[in-house]
């Protein structure tokens, strides 16, 4: 099972790699199209920066199970990781037309990945007291 979770971990980060490559207005149409999709039209959250949250939760949430973060100390490890790729995504990102760093992008990316890891030791906790629950 660890493999996968690596697996989906290197997919998530060869995934945000191609999305920050993306000029301006191609990506303006991916998140127009996912927006019209899902049929997304809060005035008050911006598609964009719920896309950076999702995908960096779903990296913490993978990496943490890929690795299997246990400690304070491998927590702390992670999320910093995931700050510094986050800071490097956004370095990257401004190499692409249009496109700039944002650090308040790099501060709901590390949000999105606390809340991942989190949920992956919420999970990894609930599915061992279910597995040796004897009211099963």
């Amino acid at each position: 099972m660890k493999n996968l979770f690596k697996l989906l971990t290197l997919a998530i980060i060869a995934l945000i790699f191609y999305f920050s490559s993306q000029p301006v207005t191609i990506s303006l149409k991916q998140s127009n199209f996912i927006a019209d999709f899902f049929n997304f039209n809060l005035p008050f959250i911006d598609i964009r920066k719920l896309a950076h949250f999702v995908i960096y939760l779903s990296l913490g949430f993978c990496f943490c199970l890929a690795f299997e973060v246990k400690t304070k100390k491998q927590f702390f490890l992670t999320m910093l990781f995931i700050f510094i790729f986050a800071c490097s995504d956004e370095l990257h990102q401004s190499f692409s037309p249009g496109r700039g760093p944002r650090f308040s992008d790099v501060l709901i990316d590390t949000l999105g990945s606390f809340f991942g890891i989190n949920m992956a030791i919420i999970a990894r906790r609930l599915y061992k007291f279910l597995l040796c629950s004897d009211t099963l």
